[in-house]
C-alpha cells in the first residue's frame, strides 16, 4: 500500500496536523510508502516546513524510522516517481558544507531547502552558492556565518597543536 499526499492549500499549518493518525493505517506487513508530492508554487513552502518538522523529529518520526517516508516531483502514470528523496536521503542530510573554499553549517531550514532543491532546476550546488553570497554579504567577508568561523577557528587551532 502507499499513501500519495500533496497540498492544495499553501498556507496549511503541516505542523498541526495529526501525522500520528497515519501510523495504524500503514501496517507494516503491507504498507511501501508515504509519498508527499512536491509541487512548484505555495505548495512547496508547506513541504518545506514538514521536512523541517521531520528533519527535527518532531513530526512523522515513525514513518521515517520504518523507512516509509518519502518526498516525489510527481509521478509516472505507471506510479514511479520522477524524482524522490527517501528516509536514507533525509537521515543522511549533511550540516556542513565546502563551497569554493567557504565552509558553510546549515540549520535546519537550510537542511530542508537543500534536500528539497533535487526537485528544482537550479539544484543544490546552486543553493550553497546563493548561501555563501547571502553570507557574505551579511557577514562582510568570508562567506562563512559566526558559527563558521566558530568551526574555522577551532579546526585551524587543532591543526596548529598537531592534532
Amino acid at each position: 500500500m502507499e499513501l500519495d499526499i500533496w497540498f492544495s492549500d499553501p498556507d496549511i499549518e503541516v505542523e498541526s496536523l495529526p501525522w500520528d493518525a497515519l501510523e495504524p493505517l500503514l501496517d507494516p506487513a503491507h504498507a511501501k510508502f508515504l509519498c508527499f508530492t512536491v509541487a512548484p508554487g505555495g505548495q512547496y513552502h508547506s513541504v518545506k516546513r514538514l521536512m523541517c518538522a521531520v528533519l527535527r523529529r518532531t513530526r512523522l518520526a515513525w514513518a521515517l524510522n520504518r523507512g516509509l517516508l518519502h518526498f516525489c516531483k510527481h509521478r509516472h502514470p505507471d506510479r514511479r516517481p520522477l524524482s524522490s528523496l527517501s528516509c536514507a536521503d533525509i537521515n543522511v542530510v549533511p550540516a556542513e558544507h565546502a563551497v569554493d573554499g567557504h565552509a558553510l553549517t546549515l540549520d535546519t531550514e537550510e537542511q530542508a531547502e537543500w534536500l528539497l532543491r533535487i526537485f528544482q532546476g537550479s539544484g543544490r550546488d546552486a543553493y550553497l552558492r546563493e548561501l555563501v553570497a547571502a553570507r557574505m554579504v551579511d557577514g562582510g567577508g568570508g562567506g562563512e556565518s559566526p558559527r563558521d568561523e566558530l568551526v574555522l577557528a577551532s579546526r585551524m587551532s587543532g591543526r596548529a597543536a598537531g592534532n
